[in-house]
């Protein structure tokens, strides 16, 4: 299981506490970082270092504890295969469509209605995903420290 820490900010009702962690860098640790590009991006884009996940108050953490949260290994890898895969999925398949109904109706599709096509695929990827959410692909909180 991946444990990380974080601080009770809120109450979200129900038995649901908001929790504030943050944010690990991964540049900075190596001898190249003052020359690479990624770590200089990450620099820039990094402004705020906190993330807030909503899980379930299960040690009964009130607002300023510290507390454990974590979330089993193979959840998380399923969690970002399905993430990329099922978008990406969606993508391609919109494009593909587009070129098979317009060879099914003698029309040729011009790369403006195979981009809008697989843009409205990789939507549809997205809105599936966000269906698929589940409780086992969310963090939970292990304990109060």
């Amino acid at each position: 299981m991946l444990q990380e820490q974080g601080t009770v900010v809120a109450f979200a009702g129900a038995g649901k506490v908001w929790v504030e962690v943050e944010r690990g860098n991964a540049c900075g640790h190596c001898s190249s970082s003052t020359s690479c590009g990624t770590g200089a991006l990450a620099q820039f884009v990094n402004k705020n270092r906190h993330n807030r996940v909503c899980v379930d108050n299960h040690a009964a953490a009130v607002i300023g504890e510290r507390v454990t949260l974590g979330i089993d290994e193979q959840a998380l890898l399923r969690a970002s295969l399905w993430g990329y895969l099922l978008p990406l999925c969606g993508l391609f398949t919109g494009a593909a469509l587009c070129g098979l109904l317009g060879d099914l109706f003698g029309w040729t599709p011009n790369d403006g209605w195979r981009l809008l096509a697989a843009l409205t695929g990789l939507g549809v990827g997205f809105w599936l995903l966000r269906g698929l959410s589940n409780s086992r692909y969310r963090p939970v909180m292990l304990e109060k420290l």
